[in-house]
């Protein structure tokens, strides 16, 4: 690999890196919003109207994020199996099962980088999602005390 596909390559993950955390710093800017808007009882309405919309937006995020990933998995199994046949029939030396993986890994390994991120940034989102489900719950739970507090 040239020096200056590495380059490139890096500067590819780094961008996807900065893309992914902007994504999640959104979020989170998002649920500290959400938390806000539940410590004012006036502005339940305006925190349900937002909460459940955002989380829709989460949830298809979710599900594009999915579908890229599977996207990343289908190369990868095609990827393996052309490398695995490349190291058992078109090489000089005979390779073990073990050595064979770990030369395919080691040739693929900006592949699985870009799905590790992929899958680190899904387990973030469904965490989120859980989060904001977890918010939704409380909404019930905060007009009950403002009226428990009202009648005392």
């Amino acid at each position: 690999m040239e020096t200056g596909q590495i380059k490139q390559e890096e500067e590819n993950f780094s961008e996807l890196q900065i893309l992914l955390e902007k994504k999640r710093n959104n979020i989170n800017d998002s649920i500290a919003e959400f938390s806000e808007l539940l410590k004012n009882i006036n502005s339940i309405a305006e925190l349900q109207v937002k909460i459940y919309s955002y989380r829709q937006i989460v949830l298809e995020d979710k599900f594009k994020l999915m579908d890229t990933i599977s996207k990343l998995n289908q190369i990868w199994r095609r990827e393996f199996a052309k490398k695995f046949d490349e190291y058992t029939f078109n090489s000089d030396y005979r390779y073990d099962k073990e050595q064979k993986e770990n030369r395919i890994l080691n040739d693929l390994k900006n592949l699985n980088f870009k799905r590790e991120l992929l899958k680190n940034q899904l387990e973030f989102i469904k965490e989120s999602i859980s989060t904001i489900d977890n918010l939704i719950y409380g909404i019930k739970y905060r007009i009950q005390i403002e009226e428990w507090r009202r009648t005392i």
